[in-house]
This record gives C-alpha cells, structure tokens and sequence, in this order.
C-alpha cells in the first residue's frame, strides 16, 4: 500500500451525514457507537456545551465515528482495514448511501520534517468508490 517511510503520523475517522435522518438512527444504521453526533438543526457546541459563536443550525445530521491513529500501520493499510469492516457489514451501509447518505473518511496527516508523501493503491479507491466513501485530507506542517 504505502511503505512505512512514506507516513508521518495520522488520524482518521468515518464521517456520515444524512439531511432527514437523526444521528441516533444513523448511529443504529452504520451498527456503531459514535463518537460525536448531531441532528439537523441543533446549534454547533463547544465541548463544554456553550454555542460557538455566529454559529446556525446545522443543516445536516452528523456522526462521527471512532478515530484510527497511525504509525501502527500505514495510512493505505489503515484505510483498507477500515473501508473492508465496513464492506462487510453488507447492504446495511450501501442501503443507507442509497437513501441520501453521505460518507467520508476524514484524514488529518501529519507530515514529516522533510515532508511526506503517500499514494492510494487501485484497490483502495475502487472500494471507496464502491462504498460511495470520499476521502478528505487534511495535512498539518509536521510533527512536533
């Protein structure tokens, strides 16, 4: 997938939304426990449950499940092991994409000093593809 040289440090999680659909309903749905969840309408919060500021209703439900952190294994490696588990969950993930629900995996990828590159195989983004699953990157500078 991507050698071990290749990859800084990185975090991920699988983020759905669904514009009619509560988070509760979409938690049962993936069969996962979220680990931040809003419905459509709520006000955006801080932890501590104060609103942020200029904030509106959040047009969309959202869950965001549990985070995969590297170096343990490479960022593709990661990614595949991730949308593989999801795969297998059979038509109950397709199902809710089909109803209007929208899925991606969230990258935040620490670089390097010298900076770092990765490459996606085919066989990642064509299952991505097939779960309908966007991946979003996010790289920050470096590691401290």
């Amino acid at each position: 997938m991507v050698s071990e040289t290749e990859v800084g440090k990185f975090t991920f999680s699988l983020r759905v939304s669904h514009p009619t659909l509560t988070a509760d309903d979409i938690e049962v749905r993936v069969g996962q426990v979220a680990r931040h969840k809003i419905n459509a309408g709520d006000m955006r919060t801080r932890k501590d449950g104060s609103p942020l500021p200029n904030s509106s209703p959040v047009k969309d439900s959202l869950c965001c499940f549990e985070d995969v952190e590297g170096p343990g294994a490479t960022l593709g490696d990661a990614l595949l092991t991730a949308a593989r588990r999801i795969e297998a969950r059979g038509e109950a993930f397709t199902d809710l994409i089909a109803e209007g629900c929208d899925a991606d995996f969230y990258v935040g990828y620490f670089l390097g000093r010298s900076g770092n590159d990765f490459s996606i195989e085919p066989e990642l983004s064509a299952l991505l593809a097939k779960l309908s699953i966007r991946l979003s990157i996010c790289p920050y500078d470096h590691i401290e």
